[in-house]
């Protein structure tokens, strides 16, 4: 997606689906874990004006990440 972004390519929204454990992953939310680099990279594009959300199910509401990029 950061190539993307050098490209002058935004997404305006984003969902973000199962993203396993393993590696240097830790957990996010429920069944999704990042990185700190793959935290930073969404940091950066939330910055460039995407939204992220996650659904982890499609009878779920969407929940609204970027307050947990904060952190």
């Amino acid at each position: 997606m950061c190539c993307l972004k050098e490209k002058g390519i935004i997404f305006d929204h984003i969902n973000i689906g199962g993203m396993g454990a393993g590696g240097d992953r830790k957990q996010f939310y429920r069944n999704i874990s990042m990185s700190e680099e793959e935290i930073d990279i969404l940091r950066e594009l939330s910055e460039a004006g995407s939204a992220f959300n996650i659904r982890i199910i499609a009878e779920d509401g969407e929940i609204d990440i970027s307050k947990m990029l904060d952190k």
